[in-house]
């Protein structure tokens, strides 16, 4: 179902990709396991992104994390399971409140089966991902649950600025930081807590998941500005056209050399048409997007450092090389 192979990574750690692989499989038997129920309208709902397949980098990471400690340990696979059914159901929410039309290269939920059915789908994930956690401990739960409000507190950060052209920079990192890095940040912690690491490398493993997710969060940003839906797996250009001014959009806004321009398209709401057009081509000039990978490469260096404190050296360069990947995939690896 899933796409998820890591180009290269056998060359930083042989045999490591194949067993990542058995891994991701057993989480995904785990997970259907997780989903089936009676109602075939709900179950069919449920695993429908799941089956769209994805790169299923946040279930990766818990296992990843596992070499911290046992990474044999079974309930590896049920935290693995929880983060990615957590994942899924935010997806389910965005894709509503977005207004998107594809995710994962598929029509959107809502589009297929409607607003109403894709918000109960989207909370019955979130319940089936407490029911896994719930066995592994109060530590997982804990997680899970302080996770999942952040994922809401971002969300309603970035509805509450919808449309405004006036967004800091600061306020967009705390909707990133939230709707983005924690998911990212758990999945590190909770393969670090539920392999028995160390709280210290625990605490390293969510600092780098949060700083990996800041810099997933960007190169998406600059994916959608450079027009490149097939890394997306949904529609690019989408961001622009639907009010959600994301970081290419406040450089260019505040140093561009057209910021006159791009803030008068702006000024009366999400632009449409001509003004879209001019507005993307503004905010894709290569000199209004330099930057945001200035960003991305400070996230991924941040991220490189909290990998290298690991107590398991020989773990940390496959981290390191994830954060490299992140970097590469929207042309802002260091030169």
């Amino acid at each position: 179902m899933s796409d998820s192979k890591i180009p290269g990574l056998d060359a930083i750690a042989p045999g490591l990709e194949a067993s990542l692989r058995r891994r991701l499989h057993d989480m995904e038997a785990r997970l259907e396991r997780a989903l089936a129920c009676d109602l075939s309208l709900l179950l069919d709902a449920s695993v429908y992104l799941f089956q769209a397949g994805g790169k299923r980098i946040r279930p990766s990471l818990v296992f990843l994390a596992g070499h911290l400690g046992n990474p044999a340990e079974e309930a590896l696979t049920e935290g693995a399971a929880a983060i990615e059914l957590t994942h899924l159901a935010s997806l389910y929410h965005d894709d509503v409140i977005d207004g998107a039309r594809l995710r994962r290269g598929v029509p959107a939920a809502h589009e297929k089966w409607g607003v109403k059915t894709a918000i109960l789908t989207g909370d019955f994930l979130f319940a089936r991902a407490t029911g896994l956690v719930a066995a592994l401990g109060r530590e997982a739960s804990d997680l899970i649950a302080r996770t999942v409000s952040q994922l809401c507190e971002g969300q309603i950060r970035e509805v509450t600025s919808w449309g405004d052209a006036t967004i800091s920079e600061a306020a967009y990192f705390e909707i990133v930081r939230r709707k983005t890095a924690s998911l990212f940040g758990a999945s590190c912690r909770m393969g670090g807590l539920l392999s028995g690491a160390s709280r210290q490398d625990q605490e390293h493993l969510e600092a780098y998941g949060l700083a990996l997710g800041v810099a997933f969060q960007l190169s998406d940003d600059l994916l959608d500005i450079q027009g490149n839906g097939t890394w997306l797996g949904k529609n690019s250009g989408v961001d622009l056209a639907g009010g959600w001014y994301t970081l290419p959009v406040i450089h260019a806004l505040a140093h561009g050399k057209w910021k006159g321009e791009l803030s008068a398209l702006l000024a009366s709401g999400p632009p449409q048409g001509e003004s879209l057009r001019r507005a993307r081509e503004i905010v894709g000039a290569e000199e209004s997007l330099l930057g945001t990978q200035s960003r991305v490469r400070a996230a991924v260096a941040e991220a490189k450092e909290r990998a290298a404190r690991l107590s398991r050296r020989q773990i940390a360069p496959v981290f390191a090389f994830l954060a490299d990947l992140v970097a590469g995939r929207c042309k802002a690896a260091a030169p």
